[in-house]
């Protein structure tokens, strides 16, 4: 799937099959398979009510869209500032009751530290349980394990006349040691995002994290000045970014982090915002900024996920499980593409997790057309 937009950011919804070239590991393809799909066009009213019908006329039912829309609303409650959770929860509740289309479906989901996530909804159209679960998570449930940004010099402790005498751990130290448990909790994040992927597989349809966080700090990632020997989490958060993209989950990521004027001289590459403009360029969708900067990020999101491009090329499996570039970019002047930036090729079965197995079984044995004997559209 692609999305493209001009340079003020609006859908481009008439582009044609020939405007388009896909390449897979460098070499162009053949587009044989080509859909566009606009839900509703930019500028247009969402939806206009309809006029109260006789009782002998029957309403006309509402069009179903081709496919499907899934939101994901994952809230980072470690990696995240009090302001800007408030901000993009009260986003995500607006939401609820105004830009959905009928057949959109909504999910809620948090991070705590552990290696798994919180489902605290089901994907699913009822939007009023999806508005109580995000207003269940108040500012209480924020569990800061771990500093979010590890790399910024801490103030020393105050002495007053109440604590004189008291011994302080020296700042190193402790600097130390809560960078260590960032690292852990940043594996632990990696490994939840993982198995979401792992599972959103076979669920079909158009699917959209909304990802609310400050971001992994490259310092856990051992990326750039921060390499410590520990850019095992670095190649297993690239890796997880392409298992998204593989599953067909487009990642559209605000920042939480507050005051982020007071630290404007810090470049991006020495804060977590940089794993969030990775995670969204791997998988197609787009970082929206900072949350303060953004108020109306979620309209933005509903506008570009409804309007897309389908393109399908024939490709030869093999059963290798190696990763394929894909780069698309069309003939058109001032156009901006945004799609996932390749694919995994398929491997053999004993080579699945125990969870992707799981998965696997159950759609084979409960699906009328198992996806995992139809190819893939």
């Amino acid at each position: 799937e692609a999305i493209l937009t001009d340079r003020q950011g609006k859908p481009v919804v008439d582009l044609q099959k020939d405007e388009f070239v896909l390449l897979d590991n460098g070499k162009e393809m053949k587009i044989t398979e080509f859909e566009n799909h606009t839900l509703s066009l930019p500028g247009e009213e969402r939806r206009s009510v309809a006029p109260i019908s006789s009782p002998a006329e029957k309403a006309p039912a509402p069009a179903a869209p081709l496919i499907s829309r899934t939101f994901f609303f994952l809230f980072d409650l470690v990696f995240a500032d009090a302001g800007g959770f408030r901000l993009g929860r009260e986003a995500a509740i607006r939401f609820m009751g105004t830009s959905l289309e009928p057949g959109d479906q909504v999910a809620v989901l948090s991070f705590t530290g552990g290696r798994s996530l919180n489902l605290l909804h089901r994907p699913d159209g009822e939007r009023a349980e999806a508005k109580r679960a995000i207003e269940a998570i108040g500012l209480e449930s924020l569990r800061p394990v771990a500093p979010a940004r590890p790399a910024e010099t801490a103030s020393p402790p105050i002495m007053t006349s109440g604590n004189a005498g008291t011994s302080f751990p020296s700042q190193s130290g402790r600097a130390d040691a809560e960078a260590g448990v960032g690292r852990i909790v940043a594996g632990n994040f990696i490994w939840a995002l993982d198995s979401l992927a792992q599972a959103l597989r076979y669920a079909p349809g158009r699917k959209v994290l909304v990802l609310y966080s400050n971001g992994l700090h490259p310092s856990y990632l051992g990326r750039g000045p921060f390499f410590q020997g520990n850019a095992d989490l670095g190649s297993a958060y690239k890796k997880i970014c392409r298992r998204l993209a593989d599953a067909n989950v487009s990642v559209f990521s605000v920042n939480t982090e507050e005051n982020t004027y007071l630290v404007a001289q810090v470049p991006e590459s020495q804060k977590g915002v940089s794993s969030l403009r990775e995670i969204t360029t791997e998988t197609g969708g787009r970082f929206l900024g900072d949350i303060y900067a953004v108020p109306d990020h979620l309209n933005k999101i509903d506008t570009m996920t409804g309007a897309f491009y389908v393109l399908g090329y024939p490709i030869t499996e093999s059963w290798d499980g190696r990763y394929h570039k894909v780069k698309v970019r069309v003939t058109r002047p001032d156009c901006e593409v945004n799609a996932q930036l390749g694919y995994f090729n398929p491997k053999p079965y004993p080579q699945y997790s125990d969870l992707e197995k799981k998965v696997h079984l159950v759609d084979l044995a409960l699906s009328e057309k198992p996806l995992s004997q139809q190819p893939l559209r």
